[in-house]
């Protein structure tokens, strides 16, 4: 049959053995000649093959461009607005989303508004693309992918918090893109401390995908300098835990909350702990498991002035991340449910490029 490629994040339904609608996102089908007449509903139109490789991408608005690369399609106004449209090799041709059918145009006019993954290769490094872009949008102090790292340096994709790999670490596939191992020895990345960070304001939100090799203790974002003045995200007696200290905190008075769905081991787990001023929570896989009153509300959130570490404990060299680590973010604002289901979703939920 045919093999198609469906870069995350996309809405599609596999209606038969030859026939497929597609609701939002992009994909490419590339077709034998023995699945001669593979459909692809989308929107208003339907993209029939006549034996050919092509891509079909639908906008938030319902448009849709389609895209030949090779063969032949033949494009067909559900509710015949206009006539079908023959769509052969090097031709891209757009439809409305009342299905208005618009002349062919030369592949290569459509090259920078729209990407179609025609390899799995192709469809990894479009989530990737996907997923920062739709990070970018929602405005992070600090974000870092762990794409690459290049003389020790692990890149902030918003440009002002570059960290430092500490040990020994390697880069390895993840839920998009590539992530990092930790491995559970002192390997972490040390961020320099800088107001953005050390002092959010009254809200906050940490986000990272983890992936650990075991429950034991340990840190997984950490900015402490002292007994009561911080925020941490760890795992703690096999939940995942938030700590937050307050700017006027004293001994015995910092915020915790603590999960109370277990954190699995060896699978990558989206964990996202929110603080808006009033009250915490946690989400895992973008769905609330905890929320609790804050217990210093409408207090300033404050990591003193440590250092911001990813992996380890600032105050011990102890409790190291045994395990995976990727898409960490830090807002100085509280993300919303939607927001964090969103983040969920467009970083690494499982709807990864599907070929079937």
């Amino acid at each position: 049959g045919a093999r198609v490629i469906v870069p995350a994040p996309a809405r599609f339904e596999v209606m038969g053995d030859n026939r497929m609608a597609l609701y939002s996102g992009s994909l490419v089908a590339n077709v034998p000649l023995r699945a001669h007449g593979f459909t692809v509903h989308a929107s208003k139109i339907s993209v029939v093959d006549l034996g050919t490789e092509f891509g079909v991408e639908v906008a938030e608005s319902g448009d849709v461009t389609t895209a030949v690369f090779d063969g032949e399609v033949v494009l067909r106004s559900e509710d015949k607005l206009s006539p079908s449209v023959p769509l052969r090799a090097g031709k891209a041709a757009l439809a409305d989303a009342n299905g208005r059918i618009e002349a062919p145009q030369p592949l290569q006019s459509i090259a920078e508004q729209v990407t179609f993954a025609r390899t799995m290769d192709d469809a990894k490094l479009l989530v990737a693309k996907r997923a920062s872009e739709a990070v970018i949008a929602l405005g992070p102090v600090a974000y870092w992918r762990f794409e690459s790292i290049k003389e020790g340096v692990v890149l902030d994709e918003m440009g002002n918090h570059h960290g430092r790999l500490v040990g020994e670490a390697s880069i390895v596939n993840s839920v998009s893109g590539n992530g990092l191992d930790l491995g559970g020895t002192e390997a972490h990345v040390l961020i320099p401390a800088h107001p953005a960070l050390d002092s959010p304001g009254k809200e906050l939100t940490l986000c990272a995908w983890v992936n650990v090799a075991d429950t034991r203790r340990q840190a997984i974002l950490h900015n402490w300098d002292n007994p009561t003045r911080g925020y941490t995200l760890e795992v703690l007696n096999e939940v995942p835990g938030f700590v937050i200290g307050y700017d006027d905190s004293i001994v015995g008075q910092t915020d915790h909350l603590f999960a109370r769905p277990r954190m699995p081991a060896n699978r990558w787990v989206h964990l996202v702990c929110v603080c808006d001023g009033k009250t915490k929570a946690i989400y895992m896989d973008g769905e609330l498991v905890i929320s609790q009153p804050a217990r210093r509300p409408d207090h300033e959130i404050s990591g003193g002035i440590g250092d911001f570490t990813i992996g380890r404990r600032q105050e011990a060299d102890t409790e190291h991340l045994n395990g995976m680590i990727d898409e960490v973010v830090v807002f100085d604002k509280a993300l919303s449910a939607d927001e964090v289901s969103e983040l969920y979703h467009a970083t690494g939920a499982p709807d990864d490029p599907l070929d079937q």
